[in-house]
Order: C-alpha cells, then sequence, then structure tokens
C-alpha cells in the first residue's frame, strides 16, 4: 500500500488517536512507525510506504526462576516471544524500533523497565539474533554465550554455525 500526502493526514490523525506507540503528537510521519490496535501483545513495524516490515509478539510474564534473567526471587518482566523482520527491510531500523516499543511498554510499576527474551535462531539457520540484541543493550547470564557474542561483533564476523540455538538475555539496566 501506497500512501498519498492526502491519505497521510488521515493517517497522521488515526495514529495520533490512539494506536501509535509514541509520547507526543505526530507531526509528519516517521520512517517506522510501530502499531498495535486489535491484539495487546501483537506488534508490526510500518515503512511510510504501508509495508509491513515486521512484528514482535510481547507481554508481561511473571518469571519464577531467575536464574538466566534478572538477579531477583520472582518478578513481572516484559517477555518479548517473538521479533521477526522481513529479508528485505533487515538492517533498516525495524527491530530497533519494535525494541523501543518493548522497552517503552516495560516502563510500568508492574515491570519496572525490565525486558527479556530467549534469542534464537528459528527461520533462518545463518542468522543469530543474538548479536543484533546485544548491540541493542541486552545481556545474559551466561557470560560464555557474550564472550563469544563480543567477539564476533567486534571482529565483525558471524557466529559459528555450532553456535548454541538459545541464549537467554535481557535488557542490561543494572537493576
Amino acid at each position: 500500500m501506497i500512501i498519498t500526502p492526502q491519505q497521510s493526514q488521515k493517517y497522521l490523525r488515526l495514529l495520533n488517536a490512539d494506536s501509535l506507540l509514541h509520547t507526543k503528537p505526530l507531526k509528519k510521519l516517521p520512517d517506522i512507525m510501530v502499531y498495535n490496535k486489535n491484539r495487546r501483545d501483537h506488534f508490526v513495524a510500518f515503512n511510510k510506504q504501508g509495508k509491513q516490515m515486521g512484528y514482535m509478539i510481547a507481554y508481561p510474564v511473571h518469571v519464577s526462576n531467575p536464574d538466566t534473567f534478572y538477579k531477583l526471587e520472582e518478578y513481572i518482566s516484559f517477555f518479548i516471544k517473538r521479533l521477526f523482520i522481513n529479508k528485505e527491510y533487515r538492517g533498516q531500523g525495524a527491530g530497533t524500533a519494535l525494541l523501543n516499543a518493548a522497552n517503552k511498554l516495560s516502563c510500568t510499576p508492574v515491570c519496572e523497565g525490565r525486558v527479556h527474551l530467549i534469542a534464537r535462531k528459528i527461520f533462518d539457520a545463518q542468522v543469530h539474533p543474538q548479536k543484533f540484541y546485544r548491540k541493542a543493550g541486552f545481556d545474559s547470564r551466561r557470560k560464555g554465550h557474550i564472550e563469544r557474542i563480543d567477539w564476533a561483533i567486534k571482529n565483525n564476523k558471524p557466529l559459528p554455525s555450532d553456535f548454541f540455538w538459545e541464549t537467554p538475555m535481557f535488557l542490561n539496566r543494572n537493576l
């Protein structure tokens, strides 16, 4: 869907009304919009042309086994179950926009800014999301994983193909 200038104004009014995750009214369309309307846990990233770039499924959860996340007994955290960006839109900021939405939604008295996920390579065996999340500020209590991820980032190398399939990660806020 291509948005004309006339449609753009109507679209802005609708977005400012109730569905865009932002803090102040928009004067022009941003490059990437995160939209959440009908389902509370489903967030979609669109570009200015109205093309869906990717999506995120995320919601608050009660964590009763925090061994792999924050160092607390039990807590509630905003859990990112899945974050997917279409191949043609990777590297254009859609993933970061979705993470920023999760970050904003986690800043409630319930979640207190905690965000966590389990990074896994699901759809593409060549893509390791651990590097993306690490660059976005996520950490893990599995220090061996973090050392390998940091090495790959520093040396601009891919993670080895035998790299572990899952890494529990959390947004590091020194909680």
